[in-house]
């Protein structure tokens, strides 16, 4: 990762895992399939996104195009897109070795979700934790 350049910023969001605590019944279900035990919230800087998206572009043409990863069985979902949990590994890698190559700065936030620490700050109401993404604005 190169470091942006004064001047002209543009910013990419994305998360990974969701801030949800409990099912429609009351349960905790933090850890459980289909509830993460973590959220990670990140943007990445960059001061020229046009090559950075084309480099991605490209390497999305080649993964489609290659014969062994286009038979993998996550193929169809990668076909449409880049995505880390649904990518195969192989995939995965590729991607990762481009980022080092790309011209950018990440942040990221990495929070654990500790029921008993929802509990005590937001009395376990989901409707009363803060909203995470409006420092993104």
């Amino acid at each position: 990762m190169k470091k942006p350049k004064d001047g002209e910023s543009y910013f990419m969001v994305d998360e990974a895992g969701d801030p949800t605590f409990y099912n429609s019944a009351g349960k905790c279900i933090v850890g459980e399939f289909g509830c993460s035990p973590i959220l990670i919230l990140g943007f990445i800087e960059t001061q020229n996104p046009t090559p950075l998206r084309r480099t991605v572009l490209d390497l999305h043409a080649k993964v489609v195009a290659d014969p062994f990863l286009s038979n993998l069985p996550s193929a169809h979902k990668t076909a449409i897109a880049f995505h880390a949990n649904k990518d195969a590994p192989e995939v995965r890698y590729l991607f990762c070795d481009l980022l080092r190559h790309l011209d950018f700065k990440a942040q990221l936030i990495v929070v654990e979700k500790i029921e008993n620490v929802f509990r005590q700050r937001y009395g376990g109401k989901e409707n009363k934790r803060p909203r995470c993404l409006a420092w993104v604005a």
